[in-house]
């Protein structure tokens, strides 16, 4: 683990001085206590928290329509319309219907 690999004094927490420069200035972030220096468990959340932001992870995702029961009715889909519907506009309809 990243932590051992790097906790000089063995403490079980890696502080300021003992991550290279670049490293902490990530690392930093996961000391949630902010006593300057990171726990496993502070790395383990922060790293967690990190996948969850990712795109494509398994953070919690928009709401997925709810499937649709046989006890709701299905209106019908308005049927195409044909080229000859099409081509009138809403004044000429008018103009065609029948007269009382």
């Amino acid at each position: 683990m990243m932590l051992e690999q790097f906790d000089k004094n063995q403490d079980g927490k890696l502080s300021k001085d003992e991550a290279p420069p670049m490293m902490w200035e990530r690392l930093s972030k996961a000391d949630a206590d902010g006593d300057g220096q990171i726990t496993a468990s502070e790395l383990e959340t922060h790293f967690k928290q990190m996948r969850e932001s990712r795109p494509g992870s398994d953070a919690p995702k928009a709401p997925e329509s709810k499937p649709e029961s046989s006890d709701e009715k299905k209106e019908p889909a308005a049927e195409p319309a044909k080229q000859a519907d099409a081509d009138i506009g809403p004044v000429d309809a008018l103009s065609v219907m029948p007269t009382a």
